[in-house]
């Protein structure tokens, strides 16, 4: 029990740091690339293959003009692993994941 209270608040004095220091918004941004790749657990980018209730991708692809690529991992450490070698924009962790993926300074 004392691991899991340990563990949640140092996720949630990690966020609290995280969110004091966030920086302004840039003003002048690149031109975008047109494509956004995501780690995510399956299930949790919805295309509505699943339930065409729950598609936001379609929508979002369309108003934004953005392609959104997924690739599913089935555990944290695929998704440490797959993070750490390059090339995605974001990743749906878990907080072990994302703890690793912070302190390895892998994810800004």
């Amino acid at each position: 029990m004392s691991k899991i209270f340990a563990r949640s608040s140092l996720c949630a004095l990690t966020m609290t740091i995280m969110t004091a220091h966030a920086a302004e918004p840039p003003t002048n941004l690149d031109k975008p690339e047109g494509r956004l790749d995501i780690i995510a657990w399956p299930g949790y980018i919805e295309r509505g293959q699943t339930d065409k209730q729950y598609d936001w991708v379609t929508q979002f692809e369309k108003e934004t003009g953005c392609a959104v690529n997924v690739k599913t991992a089935a555990t944290s450490d695929e998704m440490v692993s797959l993070m750490t070698k390059g090339g995605y924009d974001l990743v749906t962790a878990s907080g072990d994941a994302s703890l690793r993926l912070i302190m390895g300074k892998r994810v800004q």
